[in-house]
Formats: C-alpha cells, sequence, structure tokens
C-alpha cells in the first residue's frame, strides 16, 4: 500500500514559523484572560496568578526561541523585529477600543521581539563567564532605569496613556472583571532569551538556566507584590543565573577588569538608590 509524502517546506516557510513560533506563549495569557471571569479570588491573589502566568509566557518564548537555532541569521532577525513591530502597532492601534485584543497583540510583540533580539544576541556571546558581566550591568542599568526619575522605565511607568506602557510590556488580566494589567517590560524578555540562547550556545544546561530566568521573574513579582512598590526584574534574574550555574561564575583572567568594573557600576547603582530611599535626595 502506497503511502502519501508530505512535500518538505520550502525554506521561507521554515524561517517565518520559527520566527514566529515564540508568539505561542501567548496561548498562556489568552487562555487566563478566557478563565478569569470563572476565577474568583483575592484581588492579590488574582494578580500574582496573573504575573505568575506572564513570567512563563515570557520564559516559554525564549526558549521556544533560543532552541530554533543556535546562531540566528540576519533575515531571520529581521523578520522576527518586523512582525513584532507590526503586532505592536495593531496593539497600540486597537486599544482601547478593542482592548482586549490590543493586549494580546502588544504582549505578543514584546515575547516575539524579546525573544528573537535575546538570542540574535545570547548566541553571540563568546563565553559562558561573560554572562555575569552582563547580569551584573544589566542589574545596575535596570535599578536606574526603574527607580530613578530621570530613567526610561520610570518615565515609562508613570506615562498619563497607558497605551504607551502596555505596547512595550507583556499584560494579563488580574481579575473576574477580565481587566488587563501590564507585568513584564521588553527588556525582561530580551534577557531571558539572551540567556537561554547563551547556554544553548555553551552547552549549559537549558532546564536550570530556565529555571533560574524563571526564579528570578517569579522572586521579582513577590518583592513587588511584598513591597507594594515597583522594582525591575533583572537582578533578579541575572542573581539566579549566577547562582544556578558555576560556569558563568569562572572568570577568565583577561577578563577580570571587565568584571571588576560591572561589579562597581553595581554597586554604585544601589548605592544612589539606598540614598534617594533614605534621604529622597539623588546620591549623583
Amino acid at each position: 500500500m502506497r503511502t502519501e509524502q508530505r512535500a518538505p517546506l520550502s525554506a521561507p516557510v521554515r524561517e517565518l514559523l520559527r520566527t514566529l513560533a515564540p508568539t505561542s506563549a501567548i496561548a498562556l495569557l489568552a487562555l487566563l484572560y478566557a478563565c478569569a471571569v470563572w476565577l474568583p479570588a483575592h484581588p492579590l491573589a488574582s494578580l500574582a496568578l496573573a504575573y505568575g502566568c506572564c513570567a512563563t509566557a515570557t520564559c516559554v518564548a525564549a526558549w521556544v526561541a533560543s532552541r530554533a537555532r543556535e546562531t540566528p541569521t540576519i533575515a531571520h532577525t529581521g523578520i522576527g523585529i518586523l512582525a513584532a513591530i507590526l503586532l505592536a502597532i495593531a496593539g497600540f492601534v486597537l486599544s482601547p477600543n478593542l482592548d482586549p485584543w490590543a493586549a494580546f497583540a502588544s504582549s505578543a510583540a514584546v515575547l516575539l521581539l524579546g525573544s528573537t533580539v535575546g538570542v540574535a544576541v545570547g548566541s553571540r556571546v563568546p563565553a559562558a563567564s561573560h554572562l555575569l558581566v552582563v547580569a551584573l550591568l544589566s542589574s545596575a542599568v535596570d535599578l536606574w532605569s526603574a527607580l530613578s526619575p530621570e530613567g526610561p522605565t520610570h518615565a515609562l511607568a508613570t506615562t498619563p496613556d497607558p497605551r504607551w506602557l502596555r505596547v512595550l510590556a507583556v499584560s494579563a488580566a488580574v481579575d473576574a472583571q477580565r481587566h488587563i494589567e501590564p507585568m513584564l517590560g521588553v527588556g525582561d524578555g530580551i534577557f531571558a532569551g539572551l540567556y537561554l540562547a547563551a547556554a544553548v550556545k555553551h552547552r549549559l544546561s537549558i532546564a536550570r538556566m530556565s529555571l533560574a530566568v524563571w526564579l528570578g521573574l517569579i522572586a521579582a513579582g513577590a518583592a513587588v507584590l511584598l513591597l507594594r512598590r515597583p522594582l525591575p526584574a533583572l537582578p533578579f534574574v541575572g542573581f539566579f543565573v549566577v547562582i544556578f550555574h558555576a560556569e558563568v561564575r569562572r572568570v577568565a583572567r583577561e577578563d577580570r577588569r571587565a568584571t571588576t568594573v560591572a561589579w562597581l557600576a553595581l554597586v554604585a547603582a544601589i548605592v544612589r538608590v539606598a540614598m534617594r530611599s533614605v534621604t529622597g535626595v539623588d546620591a549623583g
């Protein structure tokens, strides 16, 4: 009996499917939105559930993108960025008239853009130990950006037009009324993709790296809920990545100067934030 063989997909079609695969993580958020009305819970529990889904979706998107190929081509990266821009425009235009669909489009755009750019950069990290510098510097910059009045993240979080915030964040339903709230920014998705792609390239444990990134995002959300103030997620993610991987902590002799500079930058950022919190005056 003769069996029909399916014709193989053309290269452009395979490229497009690989590029758009990370957006499959948006299904987690769509499921949460659809079920939110049947999940009566305390507002804090609803918020925690929504944030957990956003963190999981971010990790899933980064994992899918990092496993698609070890080193993305320029065409692959360009297609992903273009698709993300089109989705972001759709989300911005649809909001607020079609708010749920706008949130889904914007979230898909952030997941796609973050994972595409993150994997493109992470797959080119020369050594696993360079992730220590990445973790330190990203933590320092994220602290300044989120907690300083002049920081881009702080300015975005306080913008009077919520559409600008939603178009650059992964959002989810947070209560039975299906209110959509932004949870994680595009930068969090970029670094999730970066860490996972670097793990693939340097043969680190993918399971451990995925768990480290997810725990970092969850820890950041827990800290926000406990302290009732916005906090950056990258310091938490960087901490777990460094703790979970001994290879990241093995700094080569030629990289010690750059690592020291990165440590100093993080300490300076922490001191700056601490001085502002204690005195209300910028330490710089």
